[in-house]
């Protein structure tokens, strides 16, 4: 498998659409296993957004095709990206309460 699996978690839509995060990270897709990453990140209370792609070539970005198309996997959490048109926060956030454990699936999508 080559590349990366990169992830990202926004606190809202003017961070998403700045790509200013409140976390992320970098795991090699040597951690994926049966199709499937688990990770734990804890996060203080709050509303956030979480966003994963699968980054073939290791540049730390979606690249795309002709008209604006992926050229990489991507996904977000709790949401399946069906149309061909960029989320808005509030189509993938979800809400952190204190001590509760949450698990957020994200299903990828490659075009």
């Amino acid at each position: 498998m080559n590349g990366q699996i990169c992830v990202a978690v926004f606190a809202d839509e003017a961070g998403f659409e700045a790509e200013k995060t409140v976390w992320r990270t970098i795991c090699p897709k040597s951690k994926v296993v049966n199709g499937e990453l688990h990770m734990k990140i804890h996060m203080q209370p709050g509303k956030y957004g979480l966003s994963v792609l699968d980054d073939e070539n290791e540049n730390r970005k979606m690249d795309y095709k002709l008209f604006g198309i992926p050229r990489e996997g991507f996904g977000f959490s709790n949401y399946y990206q069906k149309p061909l048109r960029k989320p808005v926060f509030d189509d993938f956030s979800f809400v952190v309460e204190k001590n509760v454990t949450m698990q957020i699936t994200i299903m990828m999508r490659y075009l």
